[in-house]
């Protein structure tokens, strides 16, 4: 059977962020060159999102679905049907621009150009919340009283659904009497007016109808200590948490990533968030929230669900290793000081010292019927935004025992208690794309309002376009003449460029056609301009290889085999090797029959066995992680997933025990009595 490659890995950063060079000779001119597509290459007429009039085949779905031709000069109409008119390709400079600068970027150890600095990472993590309930302090401060969580059965919810109730709303206070159950409580009386013997409590309905639970249960939040006092539990009450404006920054966070994911109902949380608002704007006395304390209370995670998701208390730039984008000019990177950067003031600013023009079909590929440019249309598989909760394969492991990892902490094996470790993660560096010299256009794929339908350009196309160059180093030209050119020893280099590129789409080749340099002399008291022209044959011994300019040594191994356009041949040796998102045995067999371009549907299949629900309470250890790149063959494991209702032998843990707390919180009568959250 066939083994599968994970479409991307990571070329890792280096130990820190290499200097703008200090070189002073100046050259202009100008460089020619070609790109030739190795594989179906699409670039979007973003001009009209409805070009080819694809129907959406989801069902009463109120977006449309989106489908796109491949840029060119024409401005397209919103009403015309062009699945029949395709105009002459042009790839626009602004895309090589972002090719050729990723790949500077890279080989010379310059900052990540395109590194979404400010964002904090949410990941599932199987732990389970505890209720508590939010205080405000004072200004923007605010703390957290442990909580009972008791469960409401509402009559009048259609078949017990509470979410569908309207009686009472997120957050809002009620007095209830309560009766024992298992590991807690069940409300037997609420109401908003005074209830004899009773207590005071929050509301929290959670995730509204149509959401993925199909919840049958409300909860009626009440202050622990409240009702440890009246039933004589008088052993332990733990102590309230600090909640700084940041952990409610981050349960903002958590809201807006439920109401942003795929397929999420309408009006997700919404609720929850208006009255949260009201609440931090001084209405209300308190507020239901789960929440999670680990690291000996260094941190802590807030979310409107108790089996949920955590915000990290690291951002990606913060974890980038000093990566991130240059802001002040003396402390700019080789990229920045060649390709520009806008600053934080205008000092700071500095222009470009390159131009990339648009590149159009060389005279040798020029083709009587512009259809002919055109593989056809085709429909692609979702593709949503990267994964960063799939911490095994954006993460380094962060010590070689760990179980387990977040973007803040870890649990190592040979703790019998799972402890936390506090412990800023590890980003394993930039991503890349593998080639696929045999990939093969989705077939099958439904038009959805998620997905888009467009129109590659097919493999073998030429296009020509020029580099203008202004007062650069000799350094500088031979860098870009080197990535320009494609050539090293042993390596067919080609790159990723434009959309698609998970499925094998947008592998290219350049090679320098010319090179004209221009020099400026007064003789005289005139002005002249001398340009001198190299042509193909001369650039070969012009242009030196990676070791000879000295690019990155960190990045060079991971690099050279992401940009070999035969790499995964080369690591095949013989066997069948599927470049694919991570797959099942069961779905890589389905891949195999169907052949490379089969869509995979449930992509999260593969996920779920690689979490083994062995540690308490975290919920799961991980079972296998992304290989280097550099590796003799960086293979996934493709896990047999279990039949329906048939035991699960890649699993050996247990997690229906526990689920991180033990007792029952009630025992009757007077006395002393278990902590169900201990």
């Amino acid at each position: 059977m066939a083994e599968f490659i994970n479409v991307y890995n990571f070329v890792p950063f280096p130990d820190k962020k290499a200097v703008a060079y200090e070189d002073t000779d100046q050259h202009t001119g100008v460089i020619t060159y070609t790109i030739r597509t190795r594989t179906p290459l699409f670039i979007p007429n973003s001009s009209n999102e409805d070009a080819f009039k694809v129907p959406c085949a989801v069902e009463k779905s109120k977006e449309k679905h989106r489908s796109y031709d491949f840029y060119s000069y024409r401005e397209m109409s919103e009403d015309k049907d062009y699945t029949d008119d395709p105009a002459e390709p042009v790839i626009p400079g602004s895309e090589l621009r972002g090719m050729v600068r990723s790949i500077y970027e890279t080989i010379t150890d310059s900052c990540v150009g395109v590194l979404n600095e400010g964002t904090m990472p949410v990941m599932r993590t199987g732990a389970m919340f505890r209720p508590g309930l939010l205080v405000k302090t004072g200004e923007k401060r605010y703390k957290l009283e442990q909580a009972y969580s008791c469960t409401h059965r509402v009559n009048d919810a259609p078949q017990g659904k509470t979410f569908l109730s309207k009686k009472y709303v997120e957050g809002q206070k009620v007095h209830i009497t309560v009766g024992p159950k298992r590991n807690g409580y069940y409300v037997k009386e609420c109401q908003t007016g005074y209830v004899e013997d009773g207590y005071v409590g929050y509301y929290l309905k959670g995730m509204p109808d149509g959401g993925f639970n199909k919840k049958k249960d409300a909860r009626v939040f009440v202050r622990k200590k409240d009702i440890d006092e009246s039933k004589g539990f008088y052993d332990k009450w733990d102590k309230d948490i600090a909640i700084t404006e940041e952990d409610i920054l981050r349960l903002k966070a958590v809201i807006r990533s439920y109401q942003d994911q795929p397929g999420a109902p309408e009006g997700n949380y919404r609720e929850y968030q208006e009255k949260l608002e009201k609440f931090l704007q001084g209405k209300g006395d308190k507020f239901p929230v789960y929440y999670l304390n680990e690291g000996n209370g260094r941190l802590v995670y807030l979310s409107p669900a108790c089996m949920t998701k955590e915000m990290s208390h690291h951002s990606i730039g913060s974890l980038a290793k000093g990566m991130t984008l240059c802001t002040k000019v003396d402390e700019y990177c080789p990229a920045c000081d060649l390709f520009g950067r806008i600053g934080v003031t205008n000092e700071d600013a500095r222009a470009s010292k390159i131009r990339f023009t648009d590149a159009e079909v060389a005279e040798a590929s020029k083709r009587a019927d512009v259809k002919e440019y055109y593989t056809g249309k085709v429909t692609l598989p979702t593709l949503a935004e990267p994964k960063l909760g799939a911490a095994e394969f954006y993460l380094k492991k962060p010590a070689e025992n760990a179980l387990f990892w977040t973007y803040d902490y870890y649990i190592e094996a040979n703790d019998p208690k799972n402890r936390v470790v506090v412990s800023p993660a590890m980003l394993r560096g930039r991503k890349y794309y593998w080639h696929q010299p045999d990939m093969k256009l989705p077939v099958n794929v439904e038009a959805t309002n998620l997905n888009k339908t467009v129109r590659p350009v097919e493999a073998g196309v030429v296009f020509t376009g020029k580099v203008y160059f202004d007062k650069i180093s000799k350094k500088q030209l031979d860098q870009l003449i080197w990535i320009l050119n494609g050539k090293e020893a042993g390596i067919e280099l080609s790159y990723k460029l434009g959309g698609g590129k998970p499925f094998g789409l947008g592998s290219v080749e350049c090679r320098v056609e010319s090179l004209t340099e221009r020099t400026i002399s007064l003789d005289g008291g005139s002005i002249s301009y001398v340009e001198h022209t190299m042509k193909t044959d001369e650039i070969v011994s012009y242009a030196y290889s990676h070791e000879a300019l000295k690019f990155s040594q960190s990045s060079k191994a991971a690099f050279l085999r992401m940009s070999d356009y035969r790499a995964v041949e080369k690591m095949a040796d013989g066997k069948k090797i599927i470049v694919s998102y991570p797959i099942t045995e069961a779905q890589l067999k389905e891949k195999e029959a169907e052949g490379q371009g089969a869509a995979v549907k449930e992509g999260f299949k593969w996920f779920t066995e690689n979490h083994k629900p062995t540690i308490k309470p975290r919920g799961y250890m991980v079972k296998a992680t992304l290989p280097d790149a550099t590796e003799a063959s960086p293979l996934l494991p493709s896990y047999r997933t279990p039949a329906p209702g048939a035991k699960n032998n890649n699993f050996k843990g247990n997690n229906s025990k526990g689920n991180g707390y033990k007792g029952n919180g009630y025992k009757g009568g007077k006395g002393k009595g278990k902590n169900d959250w201990k």
